[in-house]
């Protein structure tokens, strides 16, 4: 019996030290616990103040930036227009430039064409001037080669030859003569040659004479080979020219040739005839029949200048 009744007391007296054991709390720590809550109240408030004055001036910011945005695209809007209707202008401006061009374009088309029938006018003329003195000088010959003498006497040193090739007495050739004389030339001084000699026979009769003559057989005058040509008119030359590698091709193959009047030439070759008429032509039978061709002679071209 006393054993259970000392179980029993000491479990109440457990139970009594058990409430017992919790420390009551003292003043002093209570309050700073208070203060700690007021300190942290004070804070979210501050914070919150500031936070309300960050957002009023971030609205205030943001609404002078919208103000100034609002502006900017009111004038970019205003400049756009602006630059619409000066757009317009320009295009306006431009269009008449291009219709104005255009105008001119057609202008200058007219003139371009009235040019080329001019110019076609202008070089038939000149082919008949060219053709009617050709027909004045058909009684001409060029002699080249004839080495020049101080105070010389041409109808003296010209007469014994004239006389051979026509079978004429001295006063029957003289008579045959009606003008004698060296023409001015200044590429025949600058290479130290001679200058031509032009006569005029009278009859052409006796000039056509004189050129069969040298075609058959050189004429020597004082030991000197002369060159016998006709005269030919300047546009006519200036024409001939633009035959000169064809004509040299011709004559170093030992190819006999006849100029045309005004222009071209032709001869036989291989039993074929060949007229050439313009420069196309001519440097077609050259490209054709450069491989049964020989080269140009330079050394038998050099004495043919005019």
């Amino acid at each position: 019996m006393s054993t259970r009744r000392n179980t029993g007391e000491s479990k109440s007296t457990k139970v009594t030290v058990n409430l017992a054991g919790a420390t009551p709390e003292k003043p002093q720590e209570s309050e700073a616990k208070m203060d700690k809550l007021e300190q942290m109240l004070c804070s979210v408030l501050q914070l919150q103040t500031e936070t309300k004055e960050q957002l009023a001036r971030f609205q205030k910011e943001t609404k002078e930036q919208c103000v100034k945005i609002e502006l900017e695209i009111m004038n970019i809007t205003k400049e756009v227009k602006e630059n619409s209707s000066h757009c317009k202008k320009i295009d306006e401006t431009l269009s008449q430039i291009r219709s104005a061009l255009n105008e001119h374009a057609e202008h200058i088309e007219e003139i371009e064409d009235k040019m080329d029938v001019y110019k076609e006018q202008q070089g038939k003329q000149a082919e008949y001037i060219a053709m009617l003195e050709l027909k004045q000088k058909e009684t001409y010959l060029r002699i080249r080669g004839l080495p020049e003498m101080n105070n010389e006497n041409l109808l003296k040193r010209i007469l014994p030859l004239l006389q051979e090739v026509w079978s004429l007495e001295e006063d029957d050739a003289v008579k045959e003569i009606d003008r004698l004389y060296r023409v001015n030339s200044k590429i025949a001084p600058d290479r130290k040659l001679p200058r031509d000699i032009i006569i005029n026979c009278v009859r052409k009769s006796l000039r056509d004479e004189i050129l069969r003559y040298h075609a058959s057989s050189r004429i020597q005058l004082e030991g000197t080979n002369l060159i016998i040509l006709k005269e030919i008119p300047t546009i006519i030359r200036k024409k001939r020219k633009d035959y000169k590698d064809l004509a040299d091709t011709l004559r170093t193959n030992n190819i006999r040739f006849r100029w045309n009047t005004p222009e071209g030439l032709s001869f036989q070759m291989d039993s074929k005839y060949f007229n050439i008429n313009s420069v196309a032509k001519a440097q077609d039978f050259l490209a054709r029949n450069s491989k049964n061709l020989r080269p140009i002679d330079t050394q038998g071209f050099l004495i043919t200048y005019q």
